[in-house]
């Protein structure tokens, strides 16, 4: 008799290793330019435990993406105010901008749903009122692959940096290229040798209310206007943090296993 629990417990295990199951990361926020209203992002995938137990982690597949827009309210939590249908591809959480005027988001997204954050990817604008999303960078020979972006605005600019990757599988030849969105054309581009793959201290903010770039580059801060750049000395915490740039974090919040309803952001 022994041995029928011990049978039980086997196939209990190995049903794991079987049949898929839902999973989902921890949620990211992302604010709107006016501070109102932000995008609540969660990635959802398939999930199932490998055969090998050397491999120390699971199978996935099937990303996806779901988007909930919600307005802050004076208490510092979200009252949720539409949903987009799921979106069949993962969404890099730190790439994705909501614009309230333009009624669009901007973001980097995956172009394999079984590769999470691999670097098949490419740019998209998803348009509110058509309900689609359109990869922008589709056909532009000078973009190999996308690390980091930002929307101005008044989304009619994005900036997009760009990377190749070497023999030995590394980032190299970091480019810096502006897009204007009315044409969907490339209307600059920089070399940034200083670049690296790290949000923290390599990112890009679009001033508010005037089309200019801020770049900064670990202690280096590049200011772009049209066509021009210029240097100076990076000082303070991050561009993400400055309310003097767009979709500056106004509130905090540390990212946790919530639904949307159970935020609350702090001063």
């Amino acid at each position: 008799m022994k041995l029928i629990p011990a049978i039980l417990i086997l196939f209990f295990s190995s049903c794991s290793s079987i049949f898929w199951r839902e999973a989902k990361l921890y949620p990211s926020i992302s604010f709107s330019e006016t501070g109102k209203n932000l995008a609540f992002l969660r990635i959802y995938y398939q999930e199932k435990n490998s055969w090998n137990p050397l491999d120390g982690t699971t199978n996935k597949k099937d990303y996806t993406s779901q988007i909930t827009l919600a307005e802050i309210q004076p208490n510092l939590r979200l009252k949720k105010t539409s949903e987009l249908e799921r979106l069949n591809f993962w969404i890099l959480p730190e790439s994705l901008f909501y614009n309230e005027g333009k009624q669009v988001l901007a973001f980097i997204n995956g172009l394999n749903q079984n590769e999470y954050g691999t670097p098949n990817k490419t740019v998209s604008i998803y348009n509110f009122t058509s309900k689609k999303s359109t990869d922008i960078i589709k056909g532009k020979s000078e973009i190999k692959i996308p690390l980091s972006i930002a929307l101005s605005d008044d989304a009619s600019n994005l900036a997009i940096v760009n990377a190749e990757l070497n023999e030995n599988g590394f980032y190299h030849n970091f480019k810096l290229h502006i897009i204007d969105l009315t044409t969907n054309s490339i209307q600059s581009s920089f070399a940034l040798p200083d670049w690296q793959d790290s949000p923290t201290e390599f990112e890009l903010a679009w001033s508010k209310s005037e089309p200019t770039l801020s770049v900064h580059a670990k202690s280096k801060l590049f200011t772009i206007k049209g066509k021009s750049i210029t240097e100076s000395k990076f000082s303070g915490s991050t561009l993400a943090d400055n309310s003097k740039y767009a979709y500056s974090r106004l509130y905090r919040w540390e990212s946790a296993d919530v639904e949307l309803g159970d935020v609350k952001l702090g001063k």
